[in-house]
């Protein structure tokens, strides 16, 4: 999937400032944010050994404002963020109705953002802030995309508040790595809370991945995420006619058709549960988007 060699670099860096927001908001008056039910794909630039290439990340139940400060108006008005913390963020919603012992096992999800997967990470530098005190963002590190471990037991929060933004350092030290941020739990009765995640820092070493993505983002859109039995798969009406082709983490084609409308419905109830990449060539272009398998 990669080669790695040289030096440790910074190999993606993002402050979400240019990311379309899930809603219009008066900059001033910026709160905790809306529940969003909808999966949304967005991309990151990644350094690699060619040069860089865009790789998609998967917001689940996240809002993305990115001209908000990061303090509520109702908590005090317009406050700077601390220094390393961009204004806006992608809010990361909390699981209702449920406490730290049933994340595991909870029919609902907790706000998830998922990128890879990454050569070799060698740090993670993030920026976060919450909407109160005592709760915290988490960090998990995964192989494949399905079977996550804490990439540090920490639950990132400094003092009773941290409207105003913190920044925390996580070292990886994975090759071929998936990461998730989560929000985290409130200590005091370990239940979900909203969390922002203001802009992060990558730092590895640049290598060869397995798979092209294109910044044309809404060339390609695929709901419901997660996904069961099916999938619908929409393209843009330039693009019909093209290949589909679904692809596992390890780089097999499990799926192949061609599509030939703008709208399709995909049988995937012979999947087995993980992660997946629908890839779409259409004019020797490619358009990748993640899918997540229950």
């Amino acid at each position: 999937m990669m080669s790695v060699n040289g030096q440790s670099t910074l190999i993606i860096s993002e402050d979400f400032q240019d990311w379309e927001a899930t809603e219009d908001t008066d900059p001033s008056t910026c709160s905790a944010g809306v529940v969003i039910e909808a999966s949304l794909t967005r991309s990151l630039t990644l350094t690699v050994s060619s040069g860089t290439i865009e790789i998609p990340v998967t917001l689940i139940k996240c809002g993305i404002a990115p001209e908000c400060e990061s303090r509520r108006i109702e908590d005090g008005g317009a406050t700077e963020n601390l220094p390393g913390v961009t204004t806006g963020w992608v809010l990361l919603n909390k699981l209702d109705g449920y406490t730290i012992s049933d994340y595991l096992t909870s029919p609902d999800t907790i706000g998830e953002f998922i990128f890879g997967p990454v050569p070799q990470i060698d740090s993670i530098r993030f920026a976060h802030s919450n909407t109160g005190g005592n709760r915290g963002i988490r960090i998990y590190k995964s192989s494949d995309g399905e079977t996550w471990e804490r990439a540090s037991e920490d639950e990132f929060w400094d003092g009773d508040d941290c409207q105003l933004g913190d920044v925390n350092t996580v070292e990886i030290n994975a090759t071929d790595v998936y990461i998730k941020f989560t929000s985290g739990f409130k200590m005091s009765d370990e239940t979900s809370q909203y969390s922002r995640l203001h802009n992060i820092d990558v730092w590895g070493i640049p290598g060869d991945v397995n798979y092209v993505n294109n910044t044309e983002m809404d060339m390609l859109n695929i709901y419901p995420v997660p996904a069961n039995d099916f999938i619908i798969v929409k393209l843009a009406a330039d693009d019909v006619n093209s290949e589909l082709q679904i692809i596992d983490v390890v780089g097999r084609t499990v799926y192949s058709r061609v599509v030939d409308r703008q709208t399709s419905s995909i049988d995937i109830s012979n999947l087995k549960s993980g992660m997946y990449f629908i890839q779409i060539t259409h004019n020797n272009e490619k358009y990748v988007k993640r899918l997540m398998v229950k």
